[in-house]
């Protein structure tokens, strides 16, 4: 019993590359970070991110936090239209903003992060200010 095989020669594909269009103001040229807010909490907090409607040009996403001391000082910088809407909720909530949240609306179309102002957890001493 004889079996035939068909022998098919393999040529060297090239990678394939997908091609997909990307708007240019997804890929901001700069954005401006703040390491202080103008108005400040009266005691430290955590602000965390709790949602975001379209991807964040500098890629946050919910859960991620930061801690703001009763000086305005930042764990980590923080973009301008976050930083501005975080200052204008401590403003308007007279530093106690506990439990609240405010949106930033990114200088990019169609993206905004909701920020919401919890306790500070953990060691205060950790805590900037």
């Amino acid at each position: 019993m004889c079996e035939s095989v068909d022998l098919i020669p393999l040529v060297e594909s090239e990678a394939l590359v997908l091609e997909m269009p990307i708007p240019e103001e997804m890929y901001p040229e700069t954005v401006e970070l703040v390491e202080f807010l103008a108005n400040v909490p009266k005691v430290a907090v955590t602000a965390s991110i709790t949602k975001v409607f379209g991807p964040c040009p500098l890629g946050m996403m919910p859960g991620n936090a930061w801690k703001i001391g009763p000086d305005g000082k930042l764990s980590r910088n923080m973009c301008r239209p976050g930083a501005t809407a975080l200052s204008a909720l401590f403003r308007m909530a007279d530093g106690d903003a506990i439990d609240r949240s405010t949106a930033c609306e990114c200088v990019y179309a169609g993206i905004a992060v909701t920020f919401t102002v919890r306790e500070a957890e953990g060691d205060p001493m950790e805590t900037p200010g």
